[in-house]
């Protein structure tokens, strides 16, 4: 999970998202982290699928993610630099 907050600031560092949605992200990843001592094991795991699933559709649907998904296919399907 500190990997992946870690790529999502340097992706608001890109604006690719904004300041606000990775503020978000930030909130529900820590959320994520203090409830993995207090939950079981699978009610975790299904608990953190869902919330991820929710804020990445969040930003996925953003203008900002848009561009970015974008972007991203264009320099896989062609091998080009945004």
């Amino acid at each position: 999970l500190d990997s992946f907050t870690e790529r999502m600031k340097k992706l608001e560092e890109e604006h690719s998202i904004t300041q606000a949605q990775l503020n978000e992200l930030v909130s529900v990843i820590e959320g994520i982290k203090s409830n993995a001592e207090s939950l079981p094991k699978g009610i975790w795991a299904g608990l953190t699928k869902n919330r991820m699933v929710s804020i990445l559709k969040k930003i996925a649907i953003s203008p900002e993610g848009r561009k970015f998904a974008l972007e991203a296919a264009e320099k896989f399907l062609l091998g080009t630099k945004p």
